[in-house]
C-alpha cells in the first residue's frame, strides 16, 4: 500500500478507478479526488485533482510496459483516456524520446523500426479501442517514414496513405477489404480518408485530390453489378466508411428506369408515382429495414415525386414525407398506424415519420393535433385512474429516447397524480411531493426511477421530483428537486461502502450520475476527504 494522500488519507488505488464505469460515476470520482498526494512517491496531484500522472522516466522497463498495458485495458473513452492525457515526464519508449509538455504522447518513430516491428505497431493500433486512447496514439505517430516502400508520412503524422496505383489487383482488393473490416468510425475511417493516388477501381478513374473516393460510375455497370453494388453499400457499417462510399457514388445513371442521379451523387431517389401499389409497399418496407440512422435515412430523405400513400397526397418538395391524415382513418387503422410508429427504430426513420404526421384529428376523443403534427397529447384530467396508469406505463415501455420521449413531452392538461397537482404548462411533469409519501411509498418511488431507462423519460421524471423533503433523515431537497444527496460523514463504514456500490450499479450516465453530482458535505470515504 502506498500513501497517496498527505492530508486525510484516501487509499483508493488506481485499479479501483479502472473497474468503475468510468464514463459515469467513476470519472466523477476521479475528478473530485482531493489533496496533495503521491503515487509511486512522486508529487503529481494538484488543483484538488488526483491526476494519476506517472513519471515514466523513473520506472523500470517492466513497470513501464505494465502501465501502458493498464491504460489500454481501461475504458479508454472515460477515466483511462484522462489518465493517458496526464502522463508526466520526459521519458522514452523503445529508446525514443517522444514525451513533451507533460504528456506521454506514445508517439513512435516508425523510421527507426524494422519491418516486423512496424507491422506489429500498425496491428496494435487497429486492435485498440480506436475511438479512445488508440485513436490518440494513431494521431501522434511520429516521423517521416515508409509503409510498403511508399513515403506517406508527413507533419509528424503517420497518414497510413497507400498509393493504390502501385498495387497489383489482388493487393488492391485486399486493401479495400481491410478498410471495411476496421472499426470505421475510428482509425479505419482515418485510414480511408488518407488513401493516396490517382488510381483505378474496376477500370474507372475515380481517385483525386489524394483521396481514393471509392466512387463508381453506375452508368457503366450491368444491371446485376449495379444491384450488387447497392446491396454492398447497405451491408457496410453505414455510419462509417460505408456512408462515405454512398456519398461518393458517381455518374448520371438510372435505377429502375428512373433518372435520379445528379451532382456526382447517386441519390437512390425513386419516383413513387411510377410504381404500382405492391412495388410502392415493398419500397417503403425496404427503407424501414435499413439501418435508418445511416444510409437508410439518407435514402428516405431523397424519396422523389408527388405521389400518394393510401390515397392521401402527402408528398412534396421532392420528399416522400410519409405523412398520413389521421382524420381520414377509421379507428382500427388509426390504432395500427400509431402502433406502427412505435415499433420502428424511433431514433431514425420512425422518428422522421412521427414528426410528419398530418392533420387536425382526434385521439380518444381529444383534439390534440395542430400545426401539421399529431402530438399524441392526452388530457389526463379526462381519464379514469386505471386508464391514467395505463398511459403512464405505456410511455415507460416505449423507446424513451425516441418517439416515446416526444410523447411524454406533449402530455396535455392540468391534472393530478396521486392526488398531487403537479401538471402545468401543458406538460405532465410526473413530479411527486415526497413529503406527502409514507416511508415505504417513498422508497418505492426512488426504486421506480432507477429502473426506468434513466437516459430518457426516467431522467426527466427524476429532474422533476417535487418538494422539500427528507432522505435518510437529512434535509437534502431544495428548489423543487429531491437531490438524492447523502451526507457520507454521518454514515458508518459499511453503509458508506454500500452507498458507493449502489452508485456504481446504477446506470451512471443517467440518474446515477445525477445522484453522484449531488453528494453533499465535506465528508469521508475510507477516511479521506473527497467532497
Amino acid at each position: 500500500m502506498h500513501e497517496v494522500c498527505k492530508s486525510d488519507r484516501f487509499d483508493l488505488i488506481v485499479e479501483h478507478f479502472g473497474t468503475l464505469n468510468v464514463t459515469g460515476l467513476g470519472l466523477g470520482i476521479a475528478k473530485n479526488l482531493k489533496g496533495d498526494c503521491t503515487l509511486e512517491k512522486q508529487e503529481v496531484c494538484k488543483n484538488g485533482m488526483f491526476d494519476l500522472r506517472v513519471d515514466f522516466c523513473h520506472l523500470d522497463p517492466k513497470s513501464r510496459a505494465n502501465h501502458l498495458e493498464h491504460f489500454r485495458t481501461l475504458n479508454v473513452t472515460g477515466l483511462g483516456l484522462e489518465i493517458a492525457k496526464n502522463l508526466k515526464g520526459d521519458c522514452t519508449l523503445e529508446k525514443h524520446e517522444v514525451c513533451k509538455n507533460g504528456m506521454f504522447d506514445l508517439r513512435v518513430d516508425f523510421c527507426q523500426l524494422d519491418p516486423k516491428s512496424r507491422a506489429n505497431h500498425l496491428e496494435h493500433f487497429r486492435t485498440l479501442n480506436v475511438t479512445g486512447l488508440g485513436l490518440e496514439i494513431a494521431k501522434n505517430l511520429k516521423g517521416d517514414c515508409t509503409l510498403e516502400k511508399h513515403e506517406v508520412c508527413k507533419n509528424g503524422m503517420f497518414d497510413l496513405r497507400v498509393d493504390f496505383c502501385q498495387l497489383d489487383p489482388k493487393s488492391r482488393a485486399n486493401h479495400l477489404e481491410h478498410f471495411r473490416t476496421l472499426n470505421v468510425t475510428g482509425l479505419g475511417l482515418e485510414i480511408a480518408k488518407n488513401l493516396k493516388g490517382d488510381c483505378t477501381l474496376e477500370k474507372h478513374e475515380v481517385c483525386k485530390n489524394g483521396m481514393f473516393d471509392l466512387r463508381v460510375d453506375f452508368c457503366q455497370l450491368d444491371p446485376k453489378s449495379r444491384a450488387n453494388h447497392l446491396e454492398h453499400f447497405r451491408t457496410l457499417n453505414v455510419t462509417g466508411l460505408g456512408l462515405e462510399i454512398a456519398k461518393n457514388l458517381k455518374g448520371d445513371c438510372t435505377l429502375e428506369k428512373h433518372e435520379v442521379c445528379k451532382n456526382g451523387m447517386f441519390d437512390l431517389r425513386v419516383d413513387f408515382c411510377q410504381l404500382d401499389p405492391k412495388s410502392r409497399a415493398n419500397h417503403l418496407e425496404h427503407f424501414r429495414t435499413l439501418n435508418v440512422t445511416g444510409l437508410g435515412l439518407e435514402i428516405a430523405k431523397n424519396l422523389k415525386g408527388d405521389c400518394t400513400l393510401e390515397k392521401h397526397e402527402v408528398c412534396k418538395n421532392g420528399m416522400f414525407d410519409l405523412r398520413v391524415d389521421f382524420c381520414q382513418l377509421d379507428p382500427k387503422s388509426r390504432a395500427n398506424h400509431l402502433e406502427h410508429f412505435r415499433t420502428l427504430n424511433v431514433t431514425g426513420l420512425g422518428l422522421e415519420i412521427a414528426k410528419n404526421l398530418k392533420g387536425d384529428c382526434t385521439l380518444e376523443k381529444h383534439e390534440v393535433c395542430k400545426n401539421g403534427m399529431f402530438d399524441l397529447r392526452v388530457d389526463f384530467c379526462q381519464l379514469d385512474p386505471k386508464s391514467r396508469a395505463n398511459h403512464l406505463e405505456h410511455f415507460r415501455t416505449l423507446n424513451v429516447t425516441g418517439l416515446g420521449l416526444e410523447i411524454a413531452k406533449n402530455l396535455k392538461g392540468d391534472c393530478t397524480l396521486e392526488k398531487h397537482e403537479v401538471c402545468k404548462n401543458g406538460m405532465f411533469d410526473l413530479r411527486v411531493d415526497f413529503c406527502q409519501l409514507d416511508p415505504k411509498s417513498r422508497a418505492n418511488h426512488l426504486e421506480h426511477f432507477r429502473t426506468l431507462n434513466v437516459t430518457g423519460l426516467g431522467l426527466g421524471i427524476a429532474k422533476n421530483l417535487k418538494g422539500g423533503c427528507t432522505l435518510e433523515k437529512q434535509e437534502v431537497c431544495k428548489s423543487g428537486m429531491i437531490d438524492l444527496r447523502v451526507d457520507f460523514c454521518h454514515l458508518d463504514p459499511k453503509s458508506r461502502a454500500n452507498h458507493l456500490e449502489h452508485f456504481r450499479t446504477l446506470n451512471v450516465t443517467g440518474l446515477g450520475l445525477e445522484i453522484a453530482k449531488n453528494l453533499i458535505g465535506g465528508c469521508t470515504l475510507n477516511f479521506g476527504l473527497i467532497w
